[in-house]
C-alpha cells in the first residue's frame, strides 16, 4: 500500500475537488439555475446570403440537394451538419418557401451570369492553351527519342 505526503496546498486542492464532486452528485436534486436569456437564430443573413449559423453553408446549398429529394440525414453528412443545424435549415426553408426560393432563383441567375462573363473572357485563353501543349509534347516527345535512340547506340558500342 502507498502512503503519500501531502502539502498543504495540495491538501487544499484535493479538499475542493471532493466538494465539488459531491455537489456534483447533489445536483440533480437541486433546481435549474436560470441561463441568461441569449437568442440564438440558427440561420443568419450574411455577404453570402441566408447561411447556417457558425458555418460557411448557405441555405442555397441544401436547396440544391434537397430539390434533388436528397434525405435530410445524407444531405448533413455530406455538408458535415448536426441533425439540428439540418433540420433548422430545412425547418427554414419551409417555414419561409416564398422569400428563399425568390433569393434562391437570383443566385442561381448570379451564378450563370458569372459564369457566362468568365468563359467569354477566357475563350481565347483557352483556346491558346489548348494549342500549345500539342506543340511541347511533339518536341518532349522528338527530344526523348533521340535521347534513347543515342542510348541504344552507346549500348550497342560498349558490348
Amino acid at each position: 500500500m502507498f502512503h503519500y505526503i501531502y502539502s498543504a496546498e495540495c491538501k487544499q486542492l484535493i479538499f475542493e475537488n471532493r466538494q465539488l464532486i459531491r455537489d456534483y452528485k447533489n445536483y440533480p436534486n437541486q433546481k435549474a439555475i436560470p441561463m441568461t436569456t441569449t437568442s440564438y437564430k440558427p440561420i443568419t443573413r450574411t455577404e453570402r446570403g441566408l447561411t447556417i449559423s457558425g458555418t460557411r453553408i448557405t441555405l442555397y446549398d441544401i436547396m440544391d440537394y434537397a430539390n434533388s429529394q436528397y434525405p435530410a440525414k445524407f444531405i448533413s453528412s455530406l455538408l458535415n451538419l448536426t441533425e439540428d443545424q439540418i433540420h433548422d435549415a430545412l425547418a427554414y426553408i419551409e417555414a419561409n418557401r416564398s422569400e428563399v426560393e425568390t433569393e434562391y432563383q437570383m443566385v442561381l441567375q448570379q451564378a450563370e451570369a458569372s459564369q457566362q462573363y468568365w468563359t467569354e473572357r477566357n475563350r481565347e485563353h483557352i483556346a491558346q492553351a489548348a494549342i500549345i501543349p500539342k506543340q511541347g509534347k511533339e518536341a518532349l516527345g522528338q527530344s526523348y527519342k533521340l535521347k534513347k535512340h543515342v542510348q541504344n547506340q552507346n549500348n550497342k558500342g560498349n558490348q
